[in-house]
């Protein structure tokens, strides 16, 4: 398929044209508009890495970045997720095809015990190390060596940890952060 022009992909959009485009040029029209207005504000915008979408370029990281030079303009990178990450059979090799102008953020957690990547279920994760079945060391190794020098984040979805009093869950939190980047040597 011949790639189309910004303004043929544009029009098609507008008037509702039949067009044959591909899902990373439609996303990348519809995603540069909105970060030319995030340019003008100074803002980031962050694309994430989503097993199972629709849109298979959804789904890796390659597709994703083949969307964000789709869209051009400089601000729009990845959030990279140790979940997303390793459900994806993600390598320290996928790592390093990244660079700090290609991350904005960065979340980490470890996955339920007893599955492997593709029986995680994205709703149900621990906090960072708690489980070890996401090689945290690695992913945060792979980080420090692609210069990663942005926000890291903590995203357990658990239960046990929304129970808890909000500074208990912080402690938490911050503590099992702290212990990962430590065996990270980070």
């Amino acid at each position: 398929m011949k790639a189309l022009s910004e303004e043929q992909i544009i029009e098609a959009l507008n008037h509702d044209l039949i067009a044959e485009l591909s899902a990373v040029e439609m996303y990348g029209a519809h995603a540069e508009a909105i970060s030319e207005e995030a340019i003008v504000q100074g803002v980031r915008a962050i694309l994430s890495v989503e097993e199972g979408h629709a849109h298979e370029f959804v789904c890796t990281q390659e597709g994703m970045l083949e969307l964000c030079e789709a869209i051009g303009t400089g601000n729009v990178g990845l959030l990279l997720d140790s979940f997303h990450w390793y459900t994806s059979h993600g390598t320290k090799e996928d790592i390093h095809k990244l660079c700090d102008a290609l991350l904005v953020d960065v979340h980490i957690n470890d996955g339920v015990e007893g599955r492997g990547p593709d029986e995680q279920i994205d709703g149900e994760r621990r906090l960072p190390g708690e489980t070890g079945v996401i090689d945290l060391a690695l992913f945060l190794q792979g980080l420090k060596e692609a210069g990663y020098t942005g926000p890291v984040t903590p995203e357990p979805f658990s239960e046990e940890l929304r129970r808890l009093p909000a500074e208990d869950a912080i402690r938490k939190a911050a503590e099992a952060v702290l212990r990962v980047w430590g065996e990270a040597g980070i």
